[in-house]
């Protein structure tokens, strides 16, 4: 995956894990989370592999 596919997933996670926090849907969320926490690990390899 490139850096701008990750940041726009990582972008759509993020409002779907606030959408699920607000609608007290805490498992969605908590999964959301760990989603996020991944494409985060995957954007920072990545950035380091181009040098960024």
């Amino acid at each position: 995956m490139n850096k701008e596919t990750l940041s726009e997933q990582l972008k759509l996670i993020q409002e779907k894990k606030q959408k699920a926090v607000t609608a007290q849907s805490y498992e969605l969320a908590s999964s959301l989370r760990d989603k996020e926490i991944e494409l985060l690990n995957q954007l920072e390899v990545l950035q380091k592999e181009i040098g960024e």
